[in-house]
């Protein structure tokens, strides 16, 4: 009996540990978060706006997508969820990375968001629904938006993430009128 005395009483010492490590970190409340989309001069911007539609390694076809807010997110993961219109969602879940630029805001690193199953006529000059959360229901944010998805068939993405274009006058069968759909 005597060695379980020492033990309760360094239990009691330690106290409430609620919020440690073993349970998840402190609660926290929802943050704010907004979204940025890259364009078709290959910079991003708040949306709404338009967005670059990539037809990319192995014909894959996606937009770029990136979260801002103003603090580190205590939970790195999250989901992004996109509905073009007359398509279906497409969603996927999201391990972010996020580094703080020079003005304090916190920039996560791109997420492609994929349209791989909609057959690209179906997508370009389009508006499209874009949802992300950063996040979990404990604590997290979201945001949301529309953008129009934009393509032009002489550029694609090098192995390097870098846009290519060739100067070829390539015909323009998905041109759009340039206005919103």
């Amino acid at each position: 009996m005597r060695s379980l005395v020492p033990l309760s009483v360094l239990l009691l010492a330690c106290g409430d540990d609620a919020g440690s490590p073993r349970d998840g970190g402190p609660q926290c409340a929802a943050f704010p978060v907004s979204l940025q989309v890259r364009g078709p001069d290959y910079a991003y911007h708040d949306i709404p706006g338009d967005a670059d539609l990539v037809l990319g390694f192995q014909g894959f076809r996606y937009i770029y997508l990136r979260a801002r807010t103003s603090a580190e997110p205590p939970v790195m993961q999250g989901s992004v969820v996109a509905e073009p219109e007359g398509q279906s969602l497409v969603s996927q879940p999201v391990r972010f990375s996020f580094s703080e630029e020079d003005d304090g805001v916190w920039l996560s690193d791109p997420v492609i968001v994929f349209f791989n199953d909609i057959p690209l006529p179906s997508l370009v000059g389009q508006g499209c629904r874009v949802w992300m959360r950063v996040g979990d229901e404990r604590c997290g944010g979201e945001a949301e938006g529309r953008v129009v998805l934009r393509y032009d068939p002489r550029c694609y993405e090098g192995g390097m993430g870098e846009r290519i274009c060739t100067d070829a006058d390539v015909p323009r069968p998905f041109e759009d009128d340039g206005g919103a759909p």
